[in-house]
């Protein structure tokens, strides 16, 4: 593989996915609103939509949902 199709891999900042709609796929689809940093471990505040309770949980729930934007998440018509 050339040298010019590699990629470095997407690291997130915390606010950079502040407001994003993440879909786990056991949990359901939630809302991300805030980050923490607990005892040096990076927490996501994310508020649930059933039941709509707010947690904050590791990274891991990050990586294994599908984070969307708001382009991907809102249609609107033209």
């Amino acid at each position: 593989m050339p040298k010019e199709t590699c990629f470095k891999p997407y690291t997130p900042t915390p606010t950079d996915l502040i407001g994003h709609i993440i879909i786990h796929p056991t949990r359901g689809t939630g809302l991300i609103t805030g980050a923490s940093l607990d005892c040096g471990i990076g927490k996501w505040i994310i508020l649930w939509s059933d039941p709509a309770i707010s947690e904050a949980l590791p990274d891991s729930v990050i990586w294994e949902s599908r984070v969307m934007t708001v382009g991907e998440a809102v249609q609107v018509p033209f």
